[in-house]
């Protein structure tokens, strides 16, 4: 049966005022009763709030909370101590972390290579892009040195690509710079280790990233 109108709503300013004293008392706080204030009131915004009217405004954790109660939130983070900010700020980020867990399972992106791309891409950021595009240049440099080492023409496989697709000779020989021709070489045997460049930095992010953070 639906709880009466308000009720969660009442529930939460309750939480809120509770919150809010505790917080005056920084010297009478403890770290687990913090957490557990903390823990209440995580689980209370999580209701919805459903005001039934005219209107048939539901208010969920789906959507922005509204400004008076955004209004109220600054005002009791700026009653904070730097400590209990860092306690709060903890347990949001470790909820988050949870959620985005229960996310990727929902959309069974835990489990394949792109959605661990796009998990590391959020949770390290321009750490991951440095190292992912240094593995890049990396592969890329070794794919320069291979072809220059099993003497790779451009010209030759050019010439090859148009046996291969039944074009008339010179159509890509004659207009292709062995420069250029180079160079797209060098990109198209690059991408070609893709498949195995992507899940050797999928696995290796975490521990080197983390020791380049630590320095």
């Amino acid at each position: 049966r639906q709880p009466p109108a308000g009720t969660h709503k009442r529930r939460l300013a309750k939480a809120t005022r509770s919150l809010n004293s505790r917080a005056g008392s920084d010297s009478m706080l403890s770290v687990n009763s913090y957490r557990r204030a903390l823990s209440s009131r995580s689980l209370l915004l999580k209701l919805n709030v459903c005001q039934r009217g005219p209107s048939q405004r539901c208010l969920s954790s789906f959507a922005s909370i509204p400004p008076d109660e955004e209004e109220k939130e600054k005002s009791r983070v700026a009653s904070l101590t730097p400590y209990q900010k860092e306690i709060e700020l903890r347990e949001l980020d470790s909820e988050i972390s949870r959620l985005q867990t229960l996310r990727g399972i929902n959309t069974g992106e835990l489990y394949t290579m792109r959605g661990k791309f796009k998990a590391l891409t959020r949770d390290y950021g321009l750490g991951f892009m440095a190292y992912y595009w240094s593995v890049w240049f990396g592969t890329a440099g070794l794919s320069y040195a291979a072809m220059k080492v099993g003497g790779v023409d451009p010209l030759v496989v050019a010439a090859k690509a148009e046996m291969w697709l039944g074009l008339e000779y010179g159509s890509i020989t004659g207009r292709l710079d062995p420069t250029l021709g180079e160079i797209g070489l060098v990109l198209l045997l690059n991408e070609l280790l893709e498949p195995i460049r992507l899940p050797f930095v999928v696995m290796t992010t975490k521990p080197v990233v983390d020791a380049m953070s630590r320095r």
